[in-house]
This record gives C-alpha cells, sequence and structure tokens, in this order.
C-alpha cells in the first residue's frame, strides 16, 4: 500500500490497537477476575510486556485464557478505549488524514472471530479509520506517522525507512536509546502528526515528491 504523495490530501496516520487505542490488560484480566481467577487482578499484573507472569501463568496456560476470553465474546469486543484515542482519530480526520489501524489479533476457536469482535468494538466506540489490516508485520501498511506500544515493532518500521513513534509504557521504557523516537500520549503523537514536523516524515515526503 504506497504512502500518500500528495500533502493536500492529508497524511497516512497508523495506529496499533492494543496498549494503544484499546486497554488490552485490564480487559482480559476483568474478564478473568469476573470468571473466578481472582489472582488475576490487574494489580498483579507482570509491569513489562510478559505482563502474565505477574499471574503465575505461563505463555501457554495465558494463551488459553486469552482464546477462552475471546471465544465468551469479553476479549477484544468490550472495555474501554485508553484516554484520548477516539478523539485522536476524530481530531486527525477533521485535520484531512487518514486513520489507518494495523493490529496483530488471530485468535479463537472460530474463524475471524477476533476480527470481527475488533470491528465491532472499534465501532461501538465510534473511531474514525479509513483501513483495518490484521497482521503480526506492522510495516505491512505503509503511513506517514505510525504509533505503536512495542518496542520490537518501532525497530522493524525504522529499519525499514517507515515512520514510527513509540508510545511509553512501562513495558518499553527501558529500551532503545537516546535516538528513540517517542510520545508519552496520544494527544502528543496527534500535535506531532497536524505539525508534520518529525525528520523522518521530511525525509519521506521529500522521497515522494521526487
Amino acid at each position: 500500500m504506497a504512502t500518500n504523495s500528495n500533502r493536500q490530501n492529508g497524511w497516512r496516520v497508523g495506529f496499533d490497537l492494543d496498549g494503544v487505542v484499546y486497554d488490552f490488560r485490564r480487559a482480559i484480566s476483568d474478564y478473568l477476575v469476573n470468571a473466578g481467577r481472582t489472582e488475576c487482578s490487574l494489580d498483579r499484573a507482570h509491569p513489562h510486556w510478559d505482563f502474565f507472569k505477574g499471574w503465575g501463568l505461563t505463555l501457554e496456560e495465558y494463551l488459553d485464557l486469552y482464546k477462552a476470553g475471546v471465544d465468551a465474546g469479553q476479549v477484544l469486543r468490550h472495555g474501554d478505549p485508553l484516554p484520548g484515542s477516539v478523539e485522536a482519530t476524530e481530531t486527525l480526520a477533521r485535520a484531512g488524514h487518514s486513520i489507518h489501524i494495523v493490529t496483530d489479533r488471530s485468535v479463537g476457536s472460530q474463524p475471524g472471530i477476533s476480527s470481527r469482535h475488533t470491528a465491532a468494538w472499534l465501532a461501538d466506540h465510534n473511531f474514525v479509520f479509513h483501513s483495518l489490516t490484521f497482521s503480526s508485520d506492522k510495516t505491512a501498511v505503509d503511513t506517514d506517522f505510525f504509533i505503536d506500544d512495542r518496542f520490537e515493532n518501532y525497530v522493524a518500521r525504522v529499519a525499514k525507512g517507515l515512520n514510527c513513534h513509540l508510545l511509553t509504557r512501562p513495558w518499553n521504557q527501558d529500551l532503545g536509546d537516546k535516538d528513540t523516537q517517542r510520545v508519552d500520549s496520544v494527544e502528543e503523537f496527534v500535535d506531532i502528526v497536524l505539525r508534520g514536523s518529525t525528520a523522518s516524515t521530511r525525509s519521506l515526503a521529500m522521497t515522494h515528491s521526487r
């Protein structure tokens, strides 16, 4: 998918979902606690990427419970948007930019159940978006700006010359170096897009204008 080379038509702005837009950890914790797994409260979650270890779960056990939550129509289907995320898409769309969501969600016993839950949840909360892509490869969609909370995704995009901002979270705050392009909130990311002032974006715009 080619990046929009006409700046008058706005930037292509990419969003990851879990940890950026969707409060995944809270959603799965709520599901498990309501199912009687009181040890899976949010305050016991590990602060790093493998948060489920704080609940005494192995990766296999966690993935089984994640699938059960999706099958039950709870995880991915219910839960609150993270602060500022709905407003971010509205603000960017009003400014003439297009929103492209890229998320790694392929779980559940029924084919397509996670994608259906995702689309329904986005609609319930009135998110504005122009494309929805399900892929573990966050370089699959070429955008002028992108925001993600997983450091490995940030590195992969930068390695391919694609813009990315890393949303600072407890699980990534010790990763990277002084050159890592970070934002502390979705609102800060929106301000950067509206200014169109990052060095990497200027480089992309120059490339596309040739």
